[in-house]
């Protein structure tokens, strides 16, 4: 979490945060929306190839049955 202080020299510090919170909103909804691609695209995955997340992440880190060897 953060704090921003924003000056206006017209005096309209209550448009500058409103398009500040609408813009930081927009944000926030692309980043949730692409969580949500990336976690169905992951399931896919899991089904295709009959594995989880944590047990593959667990098998490339200890380099098993050939999953992370190069």
């Amino acid at each position: 979490m953060f704090t921003l202080s924003v000056k206006s020299t017209s005096g309209e510090i209550d448009t500058v945060r409103e398009l500040l919170s609408e813009g930081l909103g927009g944000e926030k909804r692309r980043i949730h929306f692409a969580i949500e691609m990336s976690a169905s695209k992951i399931k896919k995955y899991e089904e295709k190839y009959g594995i989880s997340t944590k047990t593959f992440l667990e098998k490339f880190k200890n380099k098993e049955n050939g999953i992370g060897k190069y």
